[in-house]
């Protein structure tokens, strides 16, 4: 739900669904990379890249994506 309303720049709508993802989840891949997508969505890259270095470094053997998405960042 919310890569669809980040998709279709519905912020406000993206906010409240990554928020859900936050608590249900807090501190997963899931919700950190949803984070990450709705700064990145706004253009708040700087904001982006911490999470992603999250991700990273949780991903371990299979970060070749999260390293990827990283440096795009």
């Amino acid at each position: 739900l919310a890569r669809h309303r980040l998709e279709n720049e519905e912020m406000e709508k993206a906010d409240e669904a990554i928020r859900r993802i936050e608590e249900l989840a807090p501190g997963s891949n899931a919700a950190l990379a949803a984070r990450a997508h709705y700064f990145v969505v706004a253009r708040r890259y700087a904001e982006a890249v911490p999470l992603q270095e999250r991700i990273v470094a949780a991903a371990r053997q299979s970060a070749a994506m999260a390293t990827n998405n990283l440096a795009f960042l």
